[in-house]
């Protein structure tokens, strides 16, 4: 069996089974005029309007099928992507935000979510529908004078530094007007049902794209607590710098609001989904099959060297083995970097590694949404023999790793997965192979 063949297509076959519409109306379902929706019931003719407003990678898909439930019903909805999307519903606004920047576009979809949630009474219902990657396209600072060319500026330090997810979405909701739970304020007594296609860690559903509609229970002093110990505060533009040193900075919305008392919110699809799915194709390929979250946000380094100590403890037992991990690792990246992503740094990195070590591991490294970094790439497959396969091209893959620059080298030699936007986004997996 080619193991760099059937890792990338196990990867296939997971992805081709997460459908997200799929999820909205096992979880949404309609009965005349009764609306069940994590397990409680919504009577529609209490409601003279309904609003959708979906965020994020998986907006459109959610948006439509959410959609396709409430046919015949007064709909209005707007749905904000990271890139173009075929128009499949009249009743739906479709806007185009920056990602993993904001930029002017991201700007005027968040005025664009406020205008519409300011329609909203006590006799609306409001979809929102909330996936990864809506940080960066849903964006308004609260202090109006930060241009759209600071906002990316800040971002941009936010993104190289390293910080795991859950710490930076923690600055951006108290940065942002339409973060931290203020989307929710916004719409003012309107009954809410939000639901999340995630990709956060577990349990930690208000990080998902900062928090828009849930509670934070995050203050204003750990904020600054994080920025000042990672170094962050001097290297942000000055008139962000002064916006987060206001001693009148206002606070994040807090669970006791009153806008969270008509407020359901439900997970649809979680990492959990997208490893249970590769779980079960391998196993059933008859692999042992065995799923390790330890090195969820370790650095690209450890997490390489953990997972394949990881896979070499396995092999002891003999037979087929196929070790999957799921979440994110981090990355520091230096002031000027190449084309790459944190899953190809992170297969670049094992190539070495099996390298130095004379072993041979087949790893895969790829994200769900069919995104890398700033690469075309999903991630990328190596294994013992990638290493010297680029060198014997004449190619240097000390110098690629060491400039962030992965893509260039892995994609001359065949080992990149080139997907297109997946139209999800549930992390990312690590997919370790070796036989006996």
């Amino acid at each position: 069996m080619n193991l760099r063949q059937y890792a990338r297509a196990l990867f296939q076959r997971t992805m081709q089974s997460i459908d997200v519409g799929a999820a909205i109306r096992t979880n949404v379902t309609r009965f005349e005029n009764e609306l069940l929706v994590a397990g409680r019931t919504f009577s529609l003719q209490d409601f003279d309007s309904v609003l959708i407003v979906a965020l994020g990678k998986a907006s459109a898909e959610m948006a439509y099928a959410t959609a396709q439930i409430l046919e015949g019903l007064p709909v209005r909805g707007l749905v904000v992507s990271g890139e173009a999307v075929e128009t499949k519903d009249t009743r739906l606004r479709y806007m185009t935000g920056g990602h993993p920047l904001p930029t002017l576009e991201s700007r005027e979809a968040a005025e664009a979510v406020l205008a519409l949630l300011a329609s909203a009474t006590e006799h609306t219902l409001v979809f929102f529908l909330i996936s990864g990657g809506a940080s960066a396209m849903c964006e308004l600072p609260l202090q109006s004078s930060i241009s759209v060319k600071e906002t990316s500026a800040f971002y941009q330090t936010l993104l190289h530094s390293g910080l795991p997810i859950t710490e930076m979405n923690c600055v951006r909701k108290h940065f942002s007007a339409v973060k931290g739970g203020r989307m929710a304020r916004a719409a003012g007594r309107a009954t809410q049902v939000t639901l999340i296609v995630s990709d956060v860690p577990r349990n930690l559903l208000d990080v998902v794209a900062s928090g828009p509609t849930l509670p934070d229970t995050s203050t204003v002093e750990e904020c600054r607590q994080i920025l000042t110990g990672e170094g962050l505060v001097s290297r942000l533009p000055p008139n962000i710098m002064s916006f987060f040193n206001d001693p009148q900075l206002p606070d994040t919305v807090k669970p006791e609001d009153s806008c969270f008392s008509r407020s359901e919110v439900l997970c649809l699809l979680s990492e959990d989904a997208l490893l249970e799915q590769a779980s079960e194709i391998a196993a059933a390929d008859g692999f042992h099959v065995t799923i390790d979250m330890t090195c969820d946000d370790w650095f690209v380094e450890e997490a390489a060297r953990y997972l394949l100590k990881r896979i070499s403890d396995l092999e002891e037992s003999g037979g087929r083995h196929c070790l999957i991990s799921g979440g994110e690792i981090s990355v520091r990246l230096p002031e000027q970097v190449g084309i790459g992503g944190r899953n190809q740094q992170f297969a670049l990195m094992c190539a070495r590694l099996l390298h130095q070590q004379r072993r041979n591991v087949t790893v895969l490294s790829a994200g769900s949404d069919g995104l890398d970094g700033n690469s075309p790439a999903a991630g990328a497959i190596i294994d013992g023999q990638t290493w010297m396969e680029a060198q014997e091209l004449g190619l240097d893959p000390e110098n690629h790793l060491l400039h962030f620059d992965s893509f260039p080298l892995l994609d001359t030699i065949g080992a990149s997965i080139v997907t297109g936007p997946s139209g999800n986004n549930l992390r990312d997996i690590r997919v370790l192979i070796v036989e006996a």
